[in-house]
């Protein structure tokens, strides 16, 4: 239940981050079109897609959710990524993102609704490049409790190109 809240939240934000947005009050229905590895990809309303993973702490439960939609006619951005982490997380240390233990990616966290704390990261030809390429991303967040305190969780890259190729 859960993770259908949040990834519903996704839809919408990645929808309003696309441009459109929403009359109704209610998120939109969503299915799942397809899954490839570890990767879902999930559509919506005008067939606006995404793909999603979710990463879940010790005890199996969602901890980090991953959602990926490829953005047309941008210059800089090919995608964006969209984390959303428990609320109590430090805000300003983000999320870092390390590919196959390459150079940290670091996207801050920029707001916190009742569901979680959102990061957004576009994505370029060249970040895309290095997950489809990458076996595994290692993601990190600090919580408040702990501040000082890494919160590690590996990110698989299983299905992920083929994920992207059917957006």
């Amino acid at each position: 239940m859960l993770r259908n809240s949040i990834a519903a939240a996704l839809f919408a934000l990645l929808s309003l981050a696309a441009g459109g947005a929403f009359a109704q009050q209610a998120a939109p229905k969503e299915t799942v079109k397809a899954t490839h590895g570890d990767w879902e990809v999930r559509c919506g309303a005008n067939d606006a897609c995404y793909m999603n993973q979710v990463i879940n702490n010790d005890d199996g439960a969602p901890l980090i959710n991953v959602a990926i939609r490829q953005i047309r006619n941008n210059a800089q951005a090919k995608a964006i990524a969209v984390f959303v982490a428990p609320l109590g997380v430090v805000l300003p240390r983000g999320v870092e993102m390390k590919i196959d233990g390459g150079d940290p990616i670091v996207s801050p966290f920029l707001y916190c609704l009742g569901n979680g704390c959102y990061s957004e990261l576009a994505m370029t030809d060249e970040g895309l490049n290095r997950l489809r390429r990458g076996a595994a991303a290692t993601l990190q967040i600090f919580s408040v409790q702990e501040p000082k305190k890494a919160i590690l969780r590996k990110m698989s890259l299983s299905g992920f190109t083929k994920s992207y190729a059917a957006l």
